[in-house]
């Protein structure tokens, strides 16, 4: 149960092509846009890691309110009970992966370790089963066990990156869709796969993923991504994976963290010329209707939290946006016109209006 080698004779088509091509592209400018932000990208790398956090942590469905999930991600609060104790093993495995990827290769074992770090001690185990119970071949050879078809093909995956023999992007959707289907532990696969994937998209040369939340973007498309995904299976395994309809979603996911890092600068260089309460109006003027401080401080992650209160109050005394819910968790609703030219030009409409 092999792929990497269909990739010998797989085309691209043109339009995943161009894809492509936009997302290095976006890599070639790593370095540029990180040494753009200067000091602000270790702000920024802690805040993509907590976000990272917070979402993979709604997406495995933990059982923790919102203020106390912040409090634990963000303020390093003591967790109290289990559910606690796996978000705060979450958030150091996430920070282990963007530590390890460009310099450590996985396999299985850490994988293991990863789930046992969140869950606990001992609780997971590698799977008894056989490969034969994945692909459905019935043989009178023996069927070699789940795990050990997982390690060779971990060890195979890394062996083709080192030897640049394809597309690493290409590399990495084949060994995540390899670990979906083997379903290698005893339990929390689902999780396994998308730790694996966000392993390898770091190695890449992704690093847009260590400032914006892989795992945010993801959520956001996750019911395409899902449909994409079982597209690929069709007539598995008398077929080779189908890989052109994840491989576009993956680079649409990939060009709008670009998209996000590359607003996020724009938004710090601003703030440096400018007053900071002139670059959050204009955020809050760019964001969709209902949105949250926390996707304010996205833009802004050095700004504090009073500057951004007396922001918000600003904006609601002046009848532009209106609160939904109170703390941390609250959201706020813009209330103006879709043809009001704040909603077009922000800040720069309104300061040449008093002028």
């Amino acid at each position: 149960m092999n792929n990497f080698d269909a990739l010998k004779q797989y085309m691209i088509p043109a339009n995943t092509l161009n894809n492509m091509l936009d997302v290095y592209k976006s890599i070639g400018q790593n370095k540029f846009l990180i040494d753009t932000l200067g000091d602000t990208k270790y702000y920024l790398m802690e805040q993509g890691l907590e976000r990272d956090t917070f979402f993979l942590a709604s997406l495995i469905k933990l059982n923790i309110t919102d203020n106390r999930m912040r409090l634990l991600i963000t303020k390093n609060s003591t967790p109290v009970n289990n559910e606690e104790k796996s978000l705060v093993g979450l958030k150091e495995v996430l920070r282990t992966i963007r530590n390890d990827a460009h310099t450590h290769t996985f396999n299985g074992s850490d994988l293991l370790q990863y789930l046992n770090r969140i869950f606990g001690k001992n609780s997971h185990r590698f799977t008894s089963r056989n490969i034969n119970e994945v692909t459905g071949i019935n043989n009178k050879m023996k069927s070699p066990s789940i795990r050990l078809s997982f390690e060779k093909m971990l060890d195979d995956y890394h062996q083709n990156v080192v030897k640049n023999n394809f597309e690493k992007l290409h590399l990495s959707i084949v060994a995540y869709l390899e670990t979906d289907l083997m379903k290698p532990f005893s339990e929390h696969n689902d999780l396994v796969s998308l730790l694996a994937l966000y392993y390898m998209l770091i190695r890449s040369d992704l690093d847009v993923f260590y400032y914006i939340s892989f795992f945010e973007l993801y959520i956001n498309q996750l019911n395409t991504w899902d449909n994409e995904k079982q597209l690929s299976y069709i007539n598995f395994p008398t077929t080779h994976f189908h890989l052109t309809g994840i491989m576009d979603q993956l680079f649409i996911l990939v060009k709008q963290a670009y998209k996000e890092f590359d607003d996020i600068i724009r938004t710090n260089s601003y703030d440096k010329r400018m007053f900071k309460s002139d670059g959050i109006e204009q955020t809050i003027y760019n964001l969709p209707s209902t949105f949250s401080k926390e996707d304010i401080r996205k833009y802004h992650p050095q700004v504090s939290d009073s500057t951004i209160n007396r922001i918000l109050f600003k904006l609601r005394d002046e009848n532009i946006i209106i609160p939904l819910g109170k703390g941390r968790s609250a959201r706020w609703v813009k209330v103006i016109q879709d043809d009001d030219p704040r909603s077009i030009f922000g800040q720069s409409y309104e300061s040449s209006n008093k002028n």
